[in-house]
């Protein structure tokens, strides 16, 4: 089984290296890797050329304009040739023997459409947090419905994932967008028949200072408030997700929602009243259950009335 790990490379050339490096190391794999140079002007070029002259699973594309992450990313999708297919960042790396034992756990499964592996988050030096995917069978027969019910959506990566290339027909990363993943993974799980965790090997995932996750544009903002809402309108179709679950996902996106306004930037979150008794009895943080009365006593001038605050707050 061959596995096509795709890299889009873009102004990373202080960490290119490690990253592929990390890659490479996996020689137990049979396996392909695709740097594809979004037209980085610095050095990044040379060193993915260094790689593809130097090691015949390399394959060094470079695209004739830049395009940003996802076409990038789409790029390495239409040269795949791998039975599976798997994405790393350039800025990123993985832990020796994470491919290795996870297409083992593949092999002895064929069965599995997508196996996700443990995540290390990196947040620009000031925390770190190790994130474990457990599976969860109790609700629901198709991937997308276990996937809810162990509330995978709020890791919508698409990098600690191992993806049967064939799930990708049809489906491509909106480019000239951020948050892709969030617009992304949730369609490719729904085509999945099984997706399953594995406790083995560790993506290592640098949120680094300046990156996009990092800032507050009004693009930014919006694209991140247009996914999780298309996210939400997904799930919500899912038996699986409860509507304690749909109240608690709609309260978190309004203060994005609320940030997005403060920008000047336009209102998507339509009005959606939450039942407050399951959240006030609930296990949740006061400043959620506060959100949820707040969101219920202003209905849909809520998040104007958070933008209002933040405003006032800043």
């Amino acid at each position: 089984m061959k596995l096509s790990v795709i890299i889009p490379v873009y102004k990373v050339e202080a960490y290119l290296r490690k990253c592929v490096e990390s890659v490479l190391g996996e020689a137990g794999v049979e396996m392909e890797v695709i740097l594809v140079d979004d037209c980085s002007p610095d050095g990044s070029g040379a060193i993915c050329r260094h790689f593809a002259e130097s090691d015949a699973r390399v394959k060094y594309l470079r695209r004739n304009e830049n395009g940003g992450l996802s076409a990038a990313r789409n790029t390495g999708l239409e040269a795949a040739i791998g039975d599976y297919v798997t994405f790393v960042d350039s800025d990123d790396y993985v832990a020796p023997g994470t491919f290795v034992e996870n297409m083992a756990v593949i092999e002895a499964n064929p069965e599995i459409d997508i196996l996700e592996y443990p995540m290390y988050v990196y947040y620009g030096g000031r925390r770190a947090e190790k994130y474990v995917p457990k599976s969860d069978t109790s609700c629901g027969a198709t991937a997308f419905d276990c996937w809810v019910s162990r509330k995978g959506y709020y890791r919508c990566y698409s990098c600690n994932k191992i993806f049967k290339r064939n799930l990708w027909e049809g489906i491509r990363f909106p480019e000239r967008r951020y948050y892709e993943d969030i617009f992304t993974i949730p369609k490719v799980v729904e085509k999945a028949a099984l997706m399953e965790c594995s406790g083995k090997g560790i993506y290592y995932y640098c949120d680094r200072v300046g990156s996009i996750s990092n800032t507050g544009s009004e693009k930014v903002l919006f694209d991140f408030v247009s996914a999780e809402l298309e996210l939400w309108e997904r799930l919500r179709k899912s038996s699986c997700f409860s509507t304690l679950s749909s109240d608690e996902f709609y309260l978190t996106v309004c203060n994005w929602q609320a940030d997005l306004l403060c920008k000047g930037g336009e209102m998507l979150l339509p009005y959606y009243r939450v039942k407050l008794k399951p959240i006030l009895s609930g296990p949740f943080p006061l400043a959620l259950k506060v959100k949820a009365v707040l969101c219920n006593m202003f209905g849909k001038n809520y998040c104007r009335v958070l933008a209002s605050y933040l405003k006032i707050r800043i």
